[in-house]
């Protein structure tokens, strides 16, 4: 595995990722005695866009549920690619590492804690709409969205 030393920068001359490169995508926040962190591993693959080219995606490798319940989720309202990636994210964790732990047997506890960790319900107060974003992670590929919704 090779992971990138460098972060995107708009004062960077020069950041080259290549194909089949793995590296991390950390969104964080800190301050005096506080910070929060999570990093998943994720890796450059390319895309055909038809006409306009190729271009460089970055689907997550790692797999690991996001605790819904320290997010601020007014803060992300206003954010709709934040608040869709999250339930996309969310949405993929629990269907395929639900389906690991189940077809290798795992603990009924282990499957029940998975399931309610990953889930968003009425609880969780994003001011958007949750229906049309559950939706979109049922139906729409994880790693490169096609949604005629979410076109320009």
């Amino acid at each position: 595995m090779e992971e990138s030393t460098k972060d995107p920068s708009p004062l960077e001359e020069e950041l080259t990722q290549e194909i089949d490169m793995f590296t991390a995508n950390e969104p964080r926040y800190y301050k005096e005695g506080f910070g929060i962190r999570t990093e998943n591993i994720i890796r450059v693959v390319v895309v055909s866009a038809g006409g306009e080219g190729n271009f460089l995606t970055f689907p997550d490798v790692t797999l690991v549920p996001i605790q819904i319940k320290v997010i601020k989720s007014e803060q992300l309202a206003l954010q709709l690619f934040i608040v869709l990636k999250l339930v996309v994210s969310i949405s993929r964790v629990s269907k395929e590492v639900g389906k690991y732990l189940t077809d290798n047997g795992d603990s009924y506890p282990s499957i029940t804690w998975l399931e309610k960790h990953s889930r968003l319900t009425s609880a969780t107060n994003f001011s958007t709409s949750l229906v049309d974003f559950q939706d979109h992670a049922n139906f729409c590929n994880t790693d490169v969205c096609t949604c005629p919704w979410l076109k320009a």
